[in-house]
Parts: C-alpha cells; structure tokens; sequence
C-alpha cells in the first residue's frame, strides 16, 4: 500500500510539472516548433528515449550527392527541426541528357533525324507530361550552346508541340533566317567531338536569362547562326 502511494506521488508530481510546463508556453504555441530546446528538457527530465536524427540526415546528405540518385523536384523533409532540401537539377544537366540521347541516335552517315519530345523525354527517364517543359528550357540553352560552339543548334532535333520563337526586340532580325537556321541540324554529318564541344559550351545560367544577356549582341548572333548552317 505505500508502494502504491509513493508511485501515485511521484506520477501526481511529474502530472503537475507537465501541466506548469505546458501552460507556461503560453497559447498558440506549439512545443517543439516554437522552443525545441525545452522539449528536450522535457523529454531528458522524464525519461522519455530520444533517438539522434544524425543517422538518418546523414544518410539522406549522401543520398542527395549521389550522381546516380535522380534529381527530383523540390521537396522539403523534416528531422527534429532540421530542414534538408533537395534541389532541382539545373537545366544544363537535362541538356547534357538531350545530347547524350541525340548523340546515341546518330545513324551510321552521321546525320540525326528528327525526333518526337515525348518520345526523347521518356528515353532519358523522366515523365513527358511532368517535364516537358524543362527540356524545352533545356532545348533552348542547347541553342546558346550551338552559338558558342558554332554549330547548327542540335536541339532543334527535338519537335515540341507548342514551341514558341521569341523573336521580338532585338531579335526580331532573325525571322527571315530562322526557317534556314532550324533546318541547319538535320543535314550536318555531326562527330562526337561536336558533342563534346556542345556540352563544353553550356551556359553557367539559366536559358531565358543567358538569351536576355545577350540581346545586344543580337546581330553578331545571328551572322554566326547563318554561318554555322551553311554546308
């Protein structure tokens, strides 16, 4: 009987310093968001196990570095108050897969037909409808690529449904060539060092903002275009 009674004091007693405990964080809070630190003094105080999150936050770092892991759209996973985001893959990484695929459908001449996005998109892993629009972004920083590199714009081997030409401004200069431009990259007999070439020449950032830089230059642009499509 006096067993029970110790225990029913002791169990009244720790009853009591959670209720002061969690009524001194005061309303609309909620321990563990707003002071983590006093849920570990809670927790370590009654004896309650705790469990590191290390293993695991070291275990989701490596797996993010891993090249092997697909990069995945943004997503947020939570350990203890500690934050891990996942990036998205740059576009240039999707633009290197768009060359290593054209790259492995190159016929024995040299040439490269024309291919179907869906159909490349899904060749390279990902779902169309979820990216299509990433490598048509992708697509487009091929185009800057080719520029630098002074090639026929490989990527125009990849047919969009809906691809629009943003030919105002300064780049309005380029209408009456574009036809010649994107016809360019099916009739060039391509080596693998045009391939290492293109990739070598990937902008650092992304295509819309690489094309906005570059606006200026709209007219020495365009004299390269036209002279890496002719034969």
């Amino acid at each position: 009987m006096e067993r029970c009674v110790i225990r029913r004091s002791r169990d009244s007693s720790r009853s009591a310093w959670a209720f002061n405990f969690f009524a001194s964080t005061g309303s609309g809070h909620r321990i563990g968001k707003s002071d983590p630190r006093r849920l570990s003094e809670f927790l370590y105080l009654d004896k309650i196990p705790q469990k590191s999150p290390e293993p695991r936050l070291q275990a989701t770092c490596r797996r993010i570095r891993c090249p092997a892991y697909r990069a995945a759209p943004s997503l947020s996973s939570r350990f203890c108050s500690v934050f891990v985001r996942r990036t998205m893959a740059k576009t240039a990484d999707y633009a290197r897969l768009v060359i290593q695929e054209l790259e492995r459908r190159r016929l024995p001449d040299g040439t490269i037909e024309r291919t179907n996005a869906v159909e490349l998109i899904e060749a390279c892993g990902y779902k169309a409808r979820d990216y299509a629009k990433t490598f048509g972004q992708a697509v487009s920083l091929l185009d800057a690529a080719c520029l630098i590199a002074h090639l026929p714009w490989l990527g125009r081997l990849v047919s969009f449904k809906k691809f629009k030409e943003n030919l105002s401004g300064n780049w309005s200069i380029w209408a009456p060539h574009m036809t010649e431009i994107l016809n360019a990259p099916q009739t060039k007999v391509w080596s693998s060092a045009n391939f290492v070439q293109i990739s070598a020449a990937l902008p650092t950032v992304g295509a819309a903002t690489w094309w906005k830089q570059q606006e200026p230059n709209s007219k020495q642009l365009l004299s390269s275009a036209i002279r890496a499509s002719q034969p």
